[in-house]
């Protein structure tokens, strides 16, 4: 690639009007030529643009060149379409040789690594000024030489910068590339007289513009330039679909269309297995999750048919998977599994890959398949998993899940064996149905989150209304690029892996590629779109679940491992149980504790040597534990009473080590250094009454305080040893959800600024005078946010509590009033969204949802979404995007993208 990134379109205009210059009067007299005889066999695929501006113009329609330009590869590519579209419009003597005829750009396989293009142009009347022509040519500089190859003249260009150009002219055809070798292919092939590429004839010829033909079969080749060979077990899938597709070339602003025809090529490929099908409208594709990456979808109006040839296909690849291992299952079960895994099916299945959270994508596949009668599917299946249970001696527990039950057969590879190595990585059978839909994969976990992400209405419908149109056919593929970099990484190169999260605005300046397929008798059409108009703006998708023992109600903790920089979850659930999870789901240890941890888990660098311990505190005990969950020095340390709040993990002390805050029911207030020792000079030592909300530590106006409070009402602000630095003229209880902040109105005299347990505002001065401003806005769990809301650049007050979420404004005017139909639990948590704004999120424990907001009341697209626990935001993958990680009431930690 980096041999066309290099080289420049103008220049290739410049080089090939000089190769004209002097080949043109030479083959005045011969024969005209075709052009499409001299591309050699091994061609990739190539391009037609006729005239030359029209396909230039064309190519530079689209907006997202203001995103793709930002990429060096892809900024280098316009400007070189830009000047030579400049040189075209002059209209001078170079342009004049371009604007009419066609030019045939061939893409070929050069080396490890690398492609280049053949460009072939008929040399059909005209003449051209010599001294015009090389008026512009860079100066005259070139160094031209002159060879003779198999009875004809090869001219070769060079010029100061290194470039180097290679042409001749064989029956008034001129062939030039910046790759020699390939101008001597195409001389050899030209020989032959016959086209060893696909020539659409008469009867499918295209219209003038761009004309794009591409050989399934040399595919695999081009793809082995980005991908480890041994990892891409797709190279067999791709030569035998197919033959040629044949296509011309729309552009607008939003997409680049592709419309033509698909040669067969014979009964050995794929698409034979069509023929004699009537093309249907799709069901399914609208069904798939809304996180999909790719999909493949095969419609048929005759399954008989369909199926007979499909069988077929699979004994020519020399496949015997298909007969081999069904028949020993057959044999071994006394069943026809054909017979139970086809009799439900109706006019469609297919395959789909959900966004993975890395380059391992097991339990990011599924089947899925239409079912004429869902009760016969249910029937099939279920009997087919008993009769191999009793043979194996097994009991499969089924498990209802949102109302779909999800079973097991405990078979593998027979879905591959029976529709091909599409499925190969589908190897187990685990099975639900939703409505129509029979889904299988290699986990129950995996259907969960397929269950959760149809029930919640997240699906393709937007997309694939677009991408299809409502059209009746016969296969449809569907690429979401950027959702598809994980898949992508796990079979690409090594140098090309690195490039795809660098290169990720790139990939998603494509919100989708489709590629429709559609029989018409003998033969079919074909439709192909990249759009770049239909990315949705940033929304939640569901990319997996992480099963637990029972709820889990406290914010997952994210942090990368210090040895893989991969990323790590650690939480626990409401049974004690600790876990910790890679980023694929996966739970790497869990180990119960002696009660709930209370609040947070703090993560910590204990030997100050870049590795990450873990600190919080149960109501018994202060915990610090490793990565691999094994507790560190003295630790557990045993409390002096029991805690009555979560301990506070201040920033540092005078001496700038880490201080820990925590009370105890005997109502002291203890502090002690993350080694377990007592913090020397620590006076404060006890409350009035119980102190159940943790210690607030904060700075304002270069000074250091800690908020102590207690339920009686008293509230004290000391100094980081607790000495009293604010007496303040009352106490007040603040809500148990209430957020404290700090000098939040950009005034001298404000200190603090929080919530009382009545829904009153409280505004705490820097002299200790206290004001509460009376709202009785919300109930004692009510959650308050103080930020600026509507943009006026003054602070404005949320209140939620209740059913309702109510925004005023400093003057206490309703801003906005958002109503739910389940209670919400009162705490706001600020939420950093993805365009680097600031949002924040809402619970519902009764409804199992959750609702992120931008500031000014619009809800994020893809909310609610399931989990009522507290959340976190960050980014689990390391490759720039942001991930919300909540827990819910029903046993499951949920990861979600939100780019």
């Amino acid at each position: 690639m980096k041999r066309v990134v290099s080289s420049s379109i103008v220049t290739l205009l410049i080089l090939v009007t000089s190769a004209v210059v002097f080949m043109y009067i030479r083959n005045y007299n011969q024969e005209l030529g075709n052009p499409y005889a001299a591309i050699p066999s091994d061609a990739v695929f190539y391009i037609t643009t006729n005239p030359i501006e029209n396909g230039i113009d064309q190519l530079l329609v689209p907006n997202a060149w203001g995103v793709l330009a930002q990429a060096p590869v892809f900024s280098d590519l316009k400007k070189q379409l830009e000047g030579a579209k400049n040189i075209l419009h002059k209209k001078s003597e170079l342009g004049g040789l371009f604007e009419s005829g066609k030019l045939i750009l061939s893409a070929h396989i050069t080396g490890a690594g690398t492609f280049d293009f053949l460009y072939l142009k008929l040399l059909d009347g005209g003449t051209i000024d010599l001294s015009s022509a090389f008026s512009e040519i860079q100066k005259g500089d070139a160094n031209i030489n002159r060879r003779e190859y198999d009875g004809n003249t090869i001219y070769d260009i060079t010029y100061p910068n290194g470039t180097s150009f290679t042409w001749a002219v064989v029956k008034s055809v001129f062939v030039g590339s910046f790759t020699s070798f390939l101008v001597e292919d195409a001389l050899r092939q030209q020989k032959v007289g016959k086209p060893a590429v696909w020539v659409t004839d008469k009867k499918h010829e295209l219209s003038e513009g761009i004309q794009l033909c591409i050989n399934f079969n040399n595919i695999p080749s081009f793809i082995s330039l980005f991908t480890e060979a041994k990892a891409f077990n797709g190279f067999s899938a791709i030569r035998n679909f197919a033959g040629w597709f044949s296509s011309d070339m729309s552009a607008s602003k939003s997409r680049l269309k592709f419309n033509g025809i698909l040669s067969t090529g014979d009964s050995s490929k794929f698409i034979y297995c069509l023929k004699g099908q009537q093309p249907v409208r799709p069901e399914l594709p609208a069904l798939f999750p809304a996180k999909t990456a790719a999909a493949i979808w095969f419609g048929f109006s005759d399954l008989k048919l369909y199926s007979q040839r499909l069988k077929r296909f699979h004994a020519l690849q020399g496949s015997t998977a298909y007969s081999d291992l069904l028949a020993e299952l057959n044999k071994k079960f006394k069943t026809d599994l054909l017979q139970q895994m086809t009799s439900w099916v109706t006019g469609e299945y297919g395959l789909v890959v959900t966004e993975p959270s890395s380059s391992n994508y097991e339990n990011n596949i599924y089947a899925v398949f239409k079912a004429s009668k869902p009760a016969l599917a249910k029937q099939k299946l279920a009997a087919l998993s008993s009769l191999v249970d009793e043979k194996l001696g097994e009991k499969t527990q089924k498990e209802l899940y949102q109302g779909c039950t999800i079973g097991l057969i405990r078979l593998t590879d027979v879905i591959p064996a029976i529709y091909g190595v599409h499925f190969k990585r589908l190897s187990r059978m685990y099975y639900t149905i939703i409505d129509n839909q029979v889904v299988f994969a290699n986990q129950a976990a995996a259907l969960r989150s397929y269950i959760d992400e149809v029930k919640s209405g997240h699906t393709l419908a937007d997309i694939f209304k677009n991408a299809n149109n409502d059209k009746k056919q016969n296969f449809f593929l569907l690429i979401k690029p950027e959702a598809s970099i994980p898949v992508f990484k796990s079979v690409a190169s090594a140098g090309w892996r690195s490039k795809a999260d660098k290169y990720r605005d790139q990939f998603a300046a494509a919100s989708y590629i489709s590629f429709s397929v559609m029989a018409n008798g003998e033969n079919f059409s074909a439709e192909s779109v990249i759009d770049f108009g239909s990315n949705l703006k940033p929304t939640a998708r569901l990319m997996y679940s992480i099963e637990t023992d029972t709820i889990v109600e406290m914010a997952p903790l994210l942090i990368n491992d210090p040895v893989t920089g991969e990323g790590r979850l650690i939480f626990q659930d409401d049974a004690g149980v600790l876990y910790l999870s890679d980023m694929d789901g996966n739970i790497l240890w869990r180990t119960a504790l002696d009660s709930r941890i209370m609040g947070s888990i703090h993560p910590i660098d204990f030997f100050r040597n870049g590795k990450v311990q873990f600190l919080f505190n149960t109501p018994g005990y202060l915990y610090l534990i490793d990565m691999n969950g094994n507790p560190v020095g003295n630790y557990p340390i045993r409390l002096p009473a029991t805690a009555t709040n979560p301990m506070t993990l201040a920033l540092k002390d005078i001496g700038g080590e880490q201080v820990i805050y925590i009370a105890c029911e005997n109502k002291r207030i203890y502090a002690y250094l993350p080694s377990g020792r007592p913090l020397p000079g620590w006076n404060f030592l006890s409350s009035t009454g119980t102190v159940s909300l943790p210690v607030k530590a904060f700075e304002s106006g270069n000074k250091y305080y800690l908020l102590i409070s207690d339920r009686e009402g008293a509230v004290t602000v000391t100094n980081r040893l607790g000495d009293v630095s604010v007496s303040l003229s009352q106490g007040f209880i603040p809500g148990e959800n209430s957020t404290i902040y700090t000098d939040s109105t950009g005034s001298d005299e404000v200190l603090i600024v929080t919530s009382d347990a009545d829904g009153n505002i409280v505004k705490v001065m820097r002299d200790g005078l206290v004001t509460i401003l009376p709202v009785h806005a919300a109930g004692p769990g009510h959650g308050f946010y103080y930020t600026d809301i509507n943009g006026d650049g003054k602070k404005d007050y949320l209140f939620a509590g209740g059913k309702e979420l109510v925004a005023y404004d400093q003057s206490m005017a309703v801003i906005y009033r958002k109503e739910f139909d389940a209670d919400i639990t009162g705490e706001i948590q600020q939420a950093n969204l993805p365009d680097g704004s600031t949002g924040y999120g809402i619970t519902s424990a009764a409804g199992n949802k959750t609702w992120i907001y931008h500031l000014d009341g619009r809800l994020y697209d893809g909310f609610p979404v399931r989990g009522s626990g507290k959340f976190s935001i960050g980014d689990i993958n390391a490759d720039g995007r942001h991930n919300l990680m909540i827990g819910s009431r029903t046993g499951a930690v949920y990861i979600y993208s939100l780019d």
